[in-house]
């Protein structure tokens, strides 16, 4: 029997005599309560629920927050097989090895407010073996905004014995360093996508111990050339995206250090999104990409306005490009190399050049599917269209009008700014 229960407002006591009283028959179990600034302790009491619960399978529970001895309360919820959490753990995280009796659980969602910067998760939840899913969050356990969120880490052991975990993603927690170890060694040997959140070092050598990895996602985060040798270790990485990252990749007098050969052994990495991060020359050696999105994007720090598409092996096998809230000014060279595009996306690129030269190389592309859209949301130049970039645009709506059947196209050439929602 499922049973929703839905309370506009409600004593916290008096809902956790509710749960109390329903607790031997449930399970299933999920809870969210509005954000308040109460303190963990003064928030509702789990505790009886807990000790009179034995058939729960799932417990999700938003905005609670859980004590150690609620954790210890959890870890005897031995037919738990979902868990969804937030955990007070102030002074350290060995609380946490009360999860490692569950020995059914499949999905771990943890956000554990700590203030133990630098700790290592206990190495006793290796023991959860069964794991498929795993997010851990880390967040400091004050209000703070000044104070930076602190940080914890893996334990090898772990990263080991966690055989059946396909999807991982870390908040200001990391993956743990390889030290001595090779880079033979595995970590997380059947995971497929991992999501990497604010990591505290430049992505490197652990990502290339993850051998199965498919699809990688990094936001906050810093890429020097041993990221790209790592990834490059990757040979199932078929989609990486990249968000909000730093790009470590110019020596002391800003030139660009060289491309390491090894990305050429990437031919399986066919998805690339980039937003607000540099298009950086290791980029344009990916060999297989096929689908590539930029958003935001520059091609190196302090670059003028109107800089070209770099050319590159990450051209010649693209189908789908799409180009938004950039300062870039041609595309030439994708229209060049990339002859068997058929999507072909430019949205907020105020400085974008069209030439009569380009002309015949768009219309032997075999498009489906073409927006230009130069409106950029704010500052613009002005004129926004020179005179020959708007006769290429209108001599590409009149031949694309002609296979109407064939190709959707959206080419607009006025100066104007898009009207406010």
């Amino acid at each position: 029997m499922r049973t929703k229960r839905v309370f506009p407002s409600v004593a916290a006591a008096y809902l956790a005599r509710w749960l109390a009283s329903i607790a031997p028959g449930v399970v299933e179990l999920k809870l969210q309560l509005f954000v308040t600034s109460s303190a963990p302790s003064q928030q509702l009491a789990l505790q009886p629920f807990l000790a009179s619960s034995k058939m729960v399978k799932t417990l999700d529970l938003n905005s609670v927050h859980l004590l150690p001895a609620d954790l210890a309360l959890v870890g005897l919820l031995t037919m738990l097989t979902t868990l969804r959490c937030e955990c007070f753990l102030p002074g350290h995280t060995q609380p946490l090895s009360s999860l490692a009796t569950l020995s059914r659980l499949r999905q771990l969602d943890l956000t554990i407010l700590t203030t133990a910067s630098g700790a290592q998760l206990p190495s006793s939840l290796s023991a959860l073996t069964g794991l498929q899913a795993l997010n851990l969050c880390c967040r400091a356990s004050a209000i703070d905004w000044e104070s930076p969120v602190p940080r914890l880490q893996l334990p090898q052991e772990w990263c080991q014995a966690a055989t059946q975990v396909t999807s991982v993603r870390l908040d200001f927690v990391d993956l743990p360093g390889i030290g001595g170890r090779s880079r033979d060694s595995v970590m997380f040997p059947a995971m497929q996508d991992l999501e990497l959140v604010s990591p505290s070092d430049p992505i490197g050598e652990a990502l290339a111990c993850c051998k199965a990895l498919q699809a990688l996602k990094v936001d906050s985060a810093c890429f020097e050339m041993t990221s790209w040798a790592a990834l490059s270790a990757l040979p199932q990485l078929g989609r990486l995206i990249v968000l909000n990252c730093m790009m470590a990749n110019v020596d002391e007098d800003e030139e660009f250090r060289p491309v390491p050969e090894s990305l050429s052994a990437l031919t399986s990495l066919t998805y690339l999104y980039l937003h607000a991060s540099g298009i950086l020359p290791a980029i344009p050696q990916l060999p297989a990409l096929q689908h590539a999105e930029l958003v935001r994007c520059e091609i190196s720090s302090g670059a003028a306005a109107g800089w070209p598409l770099p050319e590159g092996p990450w051209l010649n096998n693209l189908v789908a490009l799409r180009i938004e809230e950039a300062e870039v000014g041609s595309v030439e060279a994708a229209l060049r190399q990339a002859t068997r595009l058929s999507t072909l996306e430019l949205e907020q690129c105020p400085y974008m050049k069209l030439t009569q030269e380009e002309l015949p190389l768009l219309l032997r592309l075999p498009l489906k599917l073409l927006v230009l859209d130069k409106r950029p949301e704010y500052d613009y130049p002005e004129p926004l269209w020179d005179e020959e970039s708007i006769r290429v645009a209108e001599e590409l709506r009149k031949a694309l009008a002609l296979r109407e059947c064939e190709v959707e196209f959206d080419i607009f050439t006025k100066d104007s700014l898009p009207m406010p929602c």
